[in-house]
């Protein structure tokens, strides 16, 4: 039933005009994003070659602007593609339909995130698959930095994809579970600037910020600390989703 349910919400997708404008726009942000930054690579790695110097290195000029420009757009857009999975339901009056059918509330939590991230995951792909593919065509470029960048980034939309789900089902607005999603995710995504120093603040900013758990899979670095702690995020923003559900169907 879970993957029912995910099939379906991706169909929803696919077949919704604004899910074709989110992901036009997406593709064509990254787009540009990607060639401003080879541009900017080409440009620098010329100009190291003019004063016979050392080009700028692959993973440091590349790939890792590249992720960061990837990480930042899930930031942009997720609360526009999360806002709708269960906001929605609640605003229609089918949730309480969906609720009194024979369908656990757990497996409409995992079937909603398991579709959202499926279609999030089509957009990654789509758009980010002509960085490796243009480098890979055009050089010989490491192939465990990008396999660990893509990583990152896959469980980065996990986590907000289950942020955006909280969001959803505790809101019966789309306008307001896009917003606190976008917030807290990036009230999260500030918190590295507290890391700095010593103190409660900078052990906050260390263990609680969604860069500093994310930013070294741009490095080609995968940590299990980093994955450990966004796959626990995931998993406790789905386990309050779960339960937020459980009091629609006993209230």
């Amino acid at each position: 039933m879970i993957w029912h349910i995910a099939r379906r919400e991706l169909l929803v997708r696919l077949r919704s005009p604004f899910a074709w404008v989110v992901a036009g726009t997406w593709l064509a942000v990254q787009g540009l994003m990607f060639t401003l930054i080879l541009g900017l690579y080409l440009q620098a790695g010329s100009g190291a070659a003019d004063l016979e110097q050392e080009g700028l290195p692959l993973l440091s000029g590349l790939i890792e602007p590249l992720y960061s420009a990837q990480s930042l757009l899930l930031l942009l857009f997720m609360p526009l593609l999360s806002m709708s999975l269960l906001a929605a339901e609640q605003r229609g009056g089918t949730l309480s339909l969906l609720l009194s059918s024979p369908v656990s509330t757990l497996e409409v939590v995992l079937g909603k995130w398991l579709g959202l991230l499926g279609y999030v995951s089509c957009l990654l792909f789509v758009g980010g698959a002509l960085a490796p593919i243009t480098l890979v065509v055009f050089g010989d470029p490491p192939l465990a930095p990008m396999a660990g960048a893509a990583l990152g980034l896959l469980l980065l939309a996990a986590a907000l994809s289950a942020l955006g789900l909280l969001a959803s089902a505790l809101s019966g607005s789309q306008l307001v579970a896009a917003v606190v999603t976008w917030t807290t995710s990036l009230g999260l995504w500030l918190l590295a600037v507290l890391e700095a120093g010593d103190g409660p603040f900078a052990a906050l900013g260390r263990h609680g910020s969604l860069l500093v758990h994310t930013r070294s899979f741009g490095r080609g670095l995968v940590d299990g600390t980093d994955v450990t702690w966004l796959i626990a995020f995931a998993f406790v923003a789905l386990l309050a989703a779960w339960q937020r559900l459980e009091s629609w169907r006993w209230r």
